[in-house]
């Protein structure tokens, strides 16, 4: 078994993938922008950036964070070697696993019965234990960052294309109940998700969240899985982090509870498992939770960290030394 080679990952799209997730990826990583000095830490140190976005008129300031924002993480990841569309290092990349899960329950087999937009925040983009890039990976959905130049004209556009069957899922008092899978549609006041065919998913932490839905149009109907099931759930991400709030659920199991289809839902539940026992190998935290990982995955994920401290204890014997 080969150890990817630890130097920093070169770019390039994936051919053959065709699907607007890793087309909006591609995009957001080959921007120019992404590599001018101004957006990069080694570039532009902090405090050359506060004196920068102070001089700038308020209006522009959100919009110059989430270039910096994003032209930092695309820093990250080729400092740190890590994969371009999962975000863990190279040797633990779960893009292959997940993709192999398409077939049962996504592009490969029956399509889902709803399309989803993720409206990604900035602060979310390029971190291994996020979990929005699991529909990217299954399902091809499209990630938009707000802030960034476009994004509000992507939304139109999808509100146009879409119209009375677009959705958004953001629990707010205006929110239609939605039955999960499993629990009889119309009961107490739910409504049939099947009337909607588009959810635009906000990708962020409950503080952020309420940001990003207010620059979607106040048009577009709100969704929510009703409180009474959101109290009964236990989320996957449990051995990892507590709930933050009784309603509150990582971004690819509330868009699992929306679908219909009981492979979908595995297939969103199993990337889940994947993703969780692949941050515990990470983390070095044993045993791992799920079991989904095969041996020879944690032996190699095991050699290629050991492989990486190597190289850090080498540099760092190297300053001692001057």
């Amino acid at each position: 078994m080969t150890i990817p080679s630890l130097n920093s990952p070169q770019w390039a799209p994936r051919k053959g993938k065709q699907d607007l997730f890793f087309s909006s990826l591609d995009l957001l990583v080959a921007d120019p922008q992404r590599r001018d000095p101004l957006y990069t830490t080694v570039g532009c140190s902090n405090s050359a950036w506060l004196d920068y976005i102070h001089s700038l008129p308020t209006n522009l300031r959100s919009e110059a964070s989430a270039l910096r924002r994003m032209g930092q993480c695309v820093e990250l990841i080729e400092e740190k070697g890590r994969c371009y569309y999962c975000w863990f290092h190279q040797s633990i990349c779960v893009c292959a696993m997940i993709r192999a899960l398409a077939g049962v329950g996504g592009t490969g087999g029956s399509p889902p019965s709803l399309q989803f937009t993720i409206l990604m925040h900035p602060r979310e983009f390029s971190r291994a234990s996020n979990t929005g890039k699991i529909l990217g990976l299954l399902f091809g959905a499209e990630v938009l960052v707000p802030w960034l130049p476009n994004t509000e004209k992507r939304l139109r556009e999808l509100q146009n294309l879409w119209g009375a069957e677009l959705c958004v899922m953001y629990p707010q008092a205006v929110a239609f109940e939605v039955s999960p899978l499993g629990a009889e549609e119309g009961e107490k006041g739910c409504c049939p998700i099947r009337r909607f065919s588009h959810v635009i998913l906000i990708d962020a932490t409950w503080n952020e969240a309420s940001k990003l839905n207010r620059m979607i149009s106040p048009d577009i109907p709100r969704v929510a899985i009703s409180p009474e099931f959101m109290s009964r759930y236990t989320s996957l991400f449990a051995p990892l982090r507590d709930r933050s709030r009784e309603s509150g659920v990582s971004t690819a199991e509330a868009a699992a509870l929306l679908l219909r289809q009981p492979a979908c839902v595995e297939a969103v539940m199993q990337s889940m498992r994947i993703m969780v026992d692949a941050l515990c190998l990470e983390k070095c935290v044993r045993p791992l939770p799920y079991g989904v990982l095969s041996e020879d995955y944690i032996r190699f994920a095991h050699v290629a960290k050991l492989e990486r401290q190597d190289i850090a204890r080498g540099r760092l014997d190297k300053k001692s030394a001057n």
